[in-house]
């Protein structure tokens, strides 16, 4: 009889960061400047002053990356990103709130603070742990979600933005990242 391979759990782990990345990565990478348009004409603020939104992500995910480090070191992996996931979820979802720039930076670092603590960290982390020989193949499918998700979501982004406005477009994002990370 010939040997029968078994089913890696590592597999699964490979899976779930594919779809973290598709809901994270691109999110606050690349779909941001879809809603561009909308929300400086909305506030009548300029695009730089929209975009500087993404510096401040930037900015914020860099500063706190080493603390989510040590979170991460300190604790479980699982209900640490859990929380990282929802808060994140709650943040992009906090950019609907807006009535004006300011408060559109106060949510782009509350995005920022949660980002590095669910992204490409806690990925590169699982991916790591989990794999000791595919482990650059685990880590190309995982990062293939960033393209995937770039992709499919900025369809979605477009059709709700234009279906419902941005800020049920912030929210039904949020709320779908939520439902589908956090479980």
């Amino acid at each position: 009889m010939g040997t029968r391979r078994r089913f890696h759990y590592a597999w699964v782990i490979c899976a779930y960061c594919f779809i973290l990345m598709i809901f994270t990565v691109p999110l606050v990478n690349t779909l941001g400047s879809l809603y561009l348009n909308v929300v400086t004409a909305d506030f009548n603020i300029s695009r730089s002053s929209f975009t500087f939104t993404s510096t401040i992500v930037g900015i914020c995910g860099m500063l706190l990356s080493p603390l989510w480090g040590k979170i991460y070191s300190m604790w479980r992996m699982k209900p640490v990103l859990t929380v990282a996931a929802a808060l994140f979820s709650l943040s992009y979802m906090s950019y609907s709130l807006a009535q004006n720039a300011f408060h559109l930076y106060i949510s782009a670092a509350c995005v920022g603070l949660t980002f590095s603590g669910c992204a490409l960290m806690p990925m590169s982390m699982l991916i790591t742990s989990w794999f000791k020989k595919r482990r650059g193949l685990a880590m190309s499918i995982a990062l293939g979600g960033i393209g995937i998700g770039g992709t499919c979501l900025s369809n979605l982004i477009i059709w709700v933005i234009a279906t419902y406005g941005w800020r049920h477009g912030y929210q039904i994002v949020g709320a779908g990242v939520f439902c589908i990370i956090v479980p």
